[in-house]
């Protein structure tokens, strides 16, 4: 065959370390000269040398309605593929390295696989959005002979999100009640390979009896407390407890349970409290879950006895307060379990409270 080639090109490329590529052309002017031996001369501009390179060869993954994807194998997965018989010559066009890559996001795991020589051989691992799902992706690459056995270590996942809720299980702010109840995919986040997961549980009294759970990555463990006084009275109690855990999205309600019985203060046994509200907001309005009922001398009949959780355990508490609207006289009144003790029977002390922080 008698070829004219008139143009040989390659050129190299990259976008944000997501996609990196490589284009090679070569053009000829005799008939049908763009055949198979053609095509091998153009793959021939891409050697990097290593002509007798072995790397595993292998993919697991899924398409975008989360069916697995045709020649996947299951075994690829594996932290170690050594054993899998896996191992394959690379073809000229794809000798630069040996690569593996990972990647994945919260409808499942995917494995993608590049035939690309990184900027070094260490891992590189990156975050990015792709129809609206959120993936993490770690890759790397090495020159010798079935080299990339080793899985990339997957990044970990926490759920992270927060909600505050008053004595009577009512959500306070712009938290998430389900953090508290049930925490739902969509509050994953990545946090890094070997990260650890937290979760993070406060109760709080003043006037009334709050619960703040937090969720997330923190720093410090177990539990702290502490109250400040007001006007010799006991204005303010707080506690604070907190646990790590190892493993993807751990620090779920399960771990949450296990948190909050951190605040156990009767080894278990079981507590029942009458609870109830009778208040109003900032505005003079009724708080919803308002009964008028909580507001009599004694509500041993009206159904509002209650089994205390576990982190509210530690006693009954009832609270009234009285403001005035005006010349109107306004009477508040809860009842409800607390997590902690006040060391006298009963107090009564006057404070005053601006209005934007009622």
């Amino acid at each position: 065959m008698t070829e004219d080639q008139t143009d040989k090109d390659c050129g190299d490329g990259e976008f944000e370390d997501i996609v990196k590529w490589r284009t090679c052309e070569d053009t000829c002017q005799t008939n049908n000269c763009n055949n198979e031996n053609h095509g091998d001369a153009v793959k021939a501009l891409f050697d990097s040398g290593n002509r007798n390179l072995q790397c595993h060869s292998c993919t697991y993954a899924k398409d975008a309605f989360g069916n697995i994807i045709g020649g996947s194998n299951e075994a690829c997965t594996k932290e170690d593929v050594s054993d899998e018989n896996f191992l394959v010559t690379c073809p000229i066009y794809a000798n630069a390295a040996c690569f593996t890559a990972a990647s994945w996001h919260f409808e499942g795991s995917i494995e993608l696989k590049s035939p690309k020589r990184l900027k070094d051989e260490e891992p590189v691992c990156l975050e990015w959005d792709f129809d609206e799902l959120a993936y993490t992706s770690c890759k790397n690459t090495c020159s010798s002979n079935g080299c990339n056995a080793k899985t990339p270590e997957r990044t970990n996942s926490c759920y992270k999100c927060e909600a505050m809720i008053d004595h009577a299980g009512n959500i306070v702010g712009t938290g998430d009640k389900d953090c508290f109840d049930s925490p739902r995919e969509d509050m994953m986040v990545d946090c890094g390979v070997h990260a650890t997961c937290r979760t993070d549980f406060a109760v709080e009294i003043f006037a009334n009896l709050f619960v703040n759970l937090l969720k997330g990555v923190f720093e410090s463990n177990k539990c702290t407390q502490g109250e400040i006084p007001f006007l010799d009275w006991t204005g303010y109690k707080w506690k604070v407890c907190h646990d790590d855990c190892e493993g993807q999205g751990c620090n779920d309600r399960a771990h949450s349970n296990q948190v909050q019985s951190l605040f156990d203060q009767r080894g278990g046994e079981k507590l029942k409290c009458h609870s109830c509200i009778f208040a109003k907001d900032q505005d003079g309005a009724i708080i919803g879950g308002s009964k008028q009922e909580c507001q009599k001398p004694d509500t041993s009949e009206e159904g509002f006895l209650v089994e205390c959780p576990i982190y509210a355990n530690a006693a009954c508490y009832a609270a009234s307060s009285w403001h005035y609207e005006g010349p109107l006289e306004v009477e508040e009144d809860y009842k409800g379990c607390s997590p902690f003790k006040i060391p006298v029977e009963e107090e009564c002390k006057p404070w005053t409270m601006a209005k934007d922080f009622k």
